[in-house]
């Protein structure tokens, strides 16, 4: 009983883990997609663009953190 639990446990780890790296391409491109509108952007909009990245880069590292602690 105990090997098809642990068995169990090993596998939905494996799975989590796969989840995890399937949001990660799509979090990464939301953040190239804002890097590439500072190619045409204003000096305003620049500033401000670089100040939305900063806090998304924030946002997707602590996002990243708490995926990566509810996985382990």
């Amino acid at each position: 009983m105990l090997d098809a639990i642990t068995r169990h446990q090993i596998w939905l780890q494996r799975y989590a883990n796969g989840r995890f790296n399937d949001i990660l391409p799509i979090i990464k491109k939301m953040r190239d997609d804002l890097s590439v509108r500072l190619l045409t952007a204003t000096p305003f909009q620049i500033a401000r663009i670089n100040i939305l990245l900063s806090e998304l880069d924030g946002i997707i590292d602590t996002a990243i953190t708490k995926m990566q602690t509810i996985i382990i």
